[in-house]
């Protein structure tokens, strides 16, 4: 589907009711991409619009996105719409249709982001070339609105312009929106610290617990950490970080981060091309020679993104979640990173390194037709449903 309009006027950092005309009008064409083969020839093109994009971060990477097409999609559709100005890629909004489905009370279609769901995505957005925002977010809006179906979008950044544009031009065309907080990102500013004034900035309670955490470590124990360096290692460690991550989680319920196959390969496949991007940070701490700790992180640009950990419960007593994390962070700083992301989800124990956070949220836009209603209304009844089953569960442990 390919849709095409003459672009009079070009966005600038003008208010959006000051246009500048174009000496030669190009043309604006919007497609909507859905087979496999047009995805995978997006690469460069998508890669290049993200680095020029102030939202660029590794979640909308295209390697993130069609790794997860590849192995976590399931009966899902290709949905992404690409804006161009003549030969110019503008915008992408990187979209996927997700079936029917009773078991999530969703008895339709739906559109949402690619990367959606139990692979914790955060920070997702369109990708949108500076300069360009109104008339891109126009053309996507207008792609949207012609295909009448619901949007669910998750773990958008609360702060998000172009989200905030959407929302307000199919709110125009007549569609309703839904906007609520769902989750915060703690995070720490790394820039123009060494790792003692990192370590003396942290609360005096929290250094002195950490500082007997090593003591005791090291009198115990011959204490190393390995960072995977080549593929061999990278297989060695994402092997530990798998057993010892269900291994924890085997008595609370079972992990929802790495319960089923497709989502082992998934990060198998995932860490590989991150080792090959220079992007894989995967972290294990041994005792003595033997592994009982994995952090799983990401270097992307200057930021250390926090995905995942791991321990053997048998080792409880040794709070081996805060020495990695304290390993991980100082080789965040010695690498000159400007900032150690947590990611989703605000347990208290991020609040000990972090003292920024930003605000994720989800955005529901219902088209303007009578099906909206019908989306609506069966949205807010889920969202009741949920809260009354959350709310009537048994206080346990946060799962992961």
């Amino acid at each position: 589907m390919t849709f095409s309009a003459p672009a009079l006027f070009l966005d600038d950092d003008r208010s959006k009711n000051d246009f500048v005309p174009q000496a030669c009008p190009a043309m604006i064409t919007t497609q909507v991409i859905s087979d496999a083969a047009s995805f995978r020839d997006l690469r460069s093109e998508w890669n290049a619009l993200l680095q020029a994009c102030p939202s660029d971060c590794i979640f909308l990477t295209w390697e993130w996105a069609y790794t997860w097409w590849l192995h976590v999609s399931g009966k899902r559709r290709i949905h992404i719409v690409v804006v161009r100005l003549g030969s110019l890629l503008i915008a992408l909004a990187p979209l996927a249709l997700r079936p029917a489905s009773l078991k999530r009370l969703m008895p339709w279609r739906v559109l949402e982001f690619l990367a959606s769901g139990s692979v914790g995505s955060d920070y997702l957005s369109f990708l949108i070339r500076p300069g360009h925002e109104q008339i891109a977010v126009r053309e996507i809006a207008r792609c949207l609105d012609q295909s009448g179906r619901m949007l669910e979008l998750v773990r958008i950044e609360k702060s998000s312009a172009s989200m905030a544009e959407l929302s307000r031009q199919l709110r125009e065309a007549g569609w309703k929106s839904v906007g609520l907080t769902t989750n915060y990102c703690p995070y720490s500013i790394l820039s123009g610290h060494t790792w003692e004034s990192y370590f003396g900035s942290l609360h005096a309670n929290h250094r002195i617990n950490l500082g007997k955490m090593l003591r005791r470590l090291h009198k115990d124990f011959d204490v190393s950490l390995r960072v995977a360096a080549s593929e061999s290692e990278r297989q060695w460690a994402m092997d530990v970080f798998v057993r010892l991550h269900l291994r924890r989680w085997s008595d609370k319920g079972g992990s929802t981060a790495l319960n089923r196959k497709e989502l082992i390969d998934f990060h198998r496949a995932f860490s590989e091309i991150s080792l090959e991007r220079g992007w894989l940070k995967l972290y294990t701490l041994l005792l003595d020679g033997v592994p009982v700790s994995s952090l799983y992180v990401f270097k992307y640009r200057e930021v250390y993104y926090h995905y995942q950990s791991a321990f053997d419960p048998d080792y409880r007593k040794y709070s081996l979640g805060t020495v990695i994390i304290a390993l991980a962070i100082k080789d965040a700083i010695e690498d000159r990173a400007v900032e150690f992301d947590f990611l989703h989800d605000n347990e208290s124990y991020k609040y000990l390194w972090a003292r920024q956070e930003r605000e994720l949220m989800r955005l529901e836009l219902y088209p303007a037709r009578r099906m909206g209603s019908v989306y609506r209304h069966s949205a807010a009844m889920k969202h009741w449903i949920k809260r009354l089953v959350h709310n009537c569960a048994p206080r346990q442990e946060r799962k992961p």
